[in-house]
């Protein structure tokens, strides 16, 4: 596993994913570590239950997907999405008119579906 300081990252993002074939690379600030990164870019990353849930509610969070399309993405049920959505302080509606429609929508096939 590499480790890279935030100047070394921010000079060559790239490099340390290049050194290390994938493995995961821990990014420091100063001597404390900050974050992990994970390259995305074999099928057993993918296919990792935990990379899917943090990657769809990333995404989710970000606006890229809607609630029902991040559940989805993640391969759990709407209500255990939203649930973990919320056990880390992340709201689930939270997005304009027409997102907050969509998420709405999925709700409401959910609760007719429940």
């Amino acid at each position: 596993m590499l480790a890279v300081n935030v100047h070394q990252l921010k000079n060559s993002p790239f490099e340390a994913f290049r050194r290390e074939k994938g493995a995961p690379v821990i990014v420091l600030n100063g001597d404390r570590p900050t974050a992990i990164m994970l390259a995305l870019d074999d099928d057993a990353s993918q296919n990792d239950p935990d990379v899917k849930l943090a990657s769809a509610s990333e995404l989710f969070t970000c606006g890229h997907l809607s609630l029902g399309q991040a559940a989805r993405r993640a391969e759990r049920p709407t209500v255990e999405f939203m649930q973990h959505l919320s056990e880390r302080d992340i709201a689930v509606i939270q997005r304009a008119a027409k997102g907050a429609k969509a998420d709405l929508e999925t709700l409401r096939k959910w609760a007719v579906s429940s």
